[in-house]
């Protein structure tokens, strides 16, 4: 029995020394405080040390006044890019503002504070725009799905995010599927674009190809008169056919990282009339684009300024290096991470 109780003493005095040790303040504080100020200012960068500051009351009336007066504009950056880590379950750094800007995960389309700046410089300019199709890709779209790759759940966005389907306006209607894909930590886009001709003349079609925009990237249109278009869809052949059939004919974007492939072929289906079952033949169009968005750290990233299509209207020179970046780089790196998904071992 004394053995025992003895046992149960020496238990509970450990219990006590436990909650005691987490109840005592941190290392630091028991140094005084010019130490502390010196060893900040001396041996921590200016983002650090308010970082610290921010960690207990104390160290708050210690350093944060401090800490602030050292800040410069990419001192700044670096403290918030630290805090995002910390809050980015509902907030994401925003470069163009300097702030952390709040987001809803349970929205599609994010919620950004407007920013008091020239419309030009604002971060709602920071997206690319497809032309006849309702698919805006945004910049805070793509960080925030990076960032839960690169920080983890909860922050950031789920990847589905970029899964959607929807129909262009353009007068083809082309038929959209998007998904994404983060291969050596960066960000991949893949759409599919189908179109059925099942009540339209070859003419009438053959029009409706050449003068409808309706755009691939930010640089690549199926319009004959579009500076970099589909090729396939457009050939010079002397053929008397006014739509000319082709399998995964593969073509690149010059400007960005964009690779596509096209196929145009014939498919059959059957109609009802009445008590009649007719089999007719139609036009079939697939067009699957392949993009590679960059890490998303910066909207300044070349690999996402190029996409968005900044500086491409003032020179339509080439602009992807074609060395890295062949064509097919892009599709051939999505096409092998699903042969990998398929075949684990």
């Amino acid at each position: 029995m004394g053995q025992m109780g003895s046992s149960l003493s020496r238990l509970a005095g450990r219990q006590k020394a436990g909650r005691h040790k987490a109840r005592s303040p941190s290392l630091i504080l028991q140094y005084p405080a010019d130490i502390i100020v010196y060893l900040c200012r001396e041996h921590l960068p200016p983002e650090s040390a308010l970082a610290l500051s921010l960690t207990c009351k104390s160290l708050f009336d210690l350093l944060f006044s401090k800490a602030k007066m050292r800040l410069n504009d990419p001192d700044r950056e670096a403290f918030l890019l630290l805090l995002e880590k910390d809050v980015g379950h509902n907030r994401y750094y925003c470069h163009t503002c300097s702030v952390l800007h709040r987001f809803w995960s349970s929205e599609h389309t994010i919620n950004c504070t407007f920013c008091v700046r020239v419309w030009e410089k604002s971060c709602r300019r920071e997206f690319a725009y497809l032309s006849g199709t309702s698919f805006r890709v945004r910049y805070r779209h793509v960080r925030l799905v990076m960032n839960r790759h690169f920080l983890g759940p909860p922050n950031g966005l789920p990847l589905d995010k970029f899964e959607v389907k929807n129909t262009s306006y353009s007068s083809l209607r082309w038929r959209e599927k998007w998904s994404a894909k983060i291969l050596k930590d960066e960000l991949f886009l893949s759409g599919t674009r189908t179109l059925s001709w099942l009540h339209g003349t070859d003419q009438a079609l053959r029009d409706n190809l050449d003068n409808c925009l309706y755009s691939i990237c930010t640089h690549v249109a199926t319009n004959k008169s579009a500076k970099l278009t589909v090729s396939a869809l457009h050939t010079d052949s002397p053929s008397a056919c006014l739509i000319v059939p082709c399998r995964g004919a593969i073509g690149s974007c010059n400007q960005c990282l964009t690779d596509y492939d096209t196929t145009v072929e014939r498919r059959s289906t059957e109609i009802k009339y009445g008590e009649r079952k007719l089999v007719t033949e139609y036009w079939f169009i697939t067009i699957t684009s392949y993009h590679q968005l960059g890490s998303g750290r910066s909207p300044f990233d070349p690999k996402w300024r190029a996409f968005e299509g900044q500086g491409s209207w003032v020179s339509w020179r080439p602009s992807r290096d074609m060395t890295q970046y062949p064509q097919g780089a892009v599709r051939e790196a999505w096409k092998e991470s699903e042969k990998a998904s398929h075949n684990p071992s």
